[in-house]
């Protein structure tokens, strides 16, 4: 369960990384990819498991590779 945890919070951080880069906000996100902003924040402060088709939905919006949003250095997994 620890290891599940992590991997969120992991999800979460980056979520709200690559948002600030962006220069977006969570209702941008939100409503981009058709959630509401409350469910994004939730995810975003790591209070709920991302659902896969919303982290396909969150790469396609970013234009990211998948990778980008589970590894804790992105820099790793820039070239994705």
């Amino acid at each position: 369960m620890e290891k599940r945890k992590k991997f969120n919070t992991i999800i979460a951080d980056n979520l709200k990384n690559i948002r600030l880069e962006k220069k977006l906000t969570q209702k941008d996100v939100a409503n981009g990819i058709n959630i509401t902003p409350r469910c994004y924040c939730y995810y975003e402060k790591g209070e709920r498991e991302v659902p896969l088709y919303v982290i396909v939905e969150l790469s396609k919006y970013y234009e990211i590779g998948l990778s980008q949003l589970f590894y804790s250095d992105r820099t790793m997994c820039s070239n994705s």
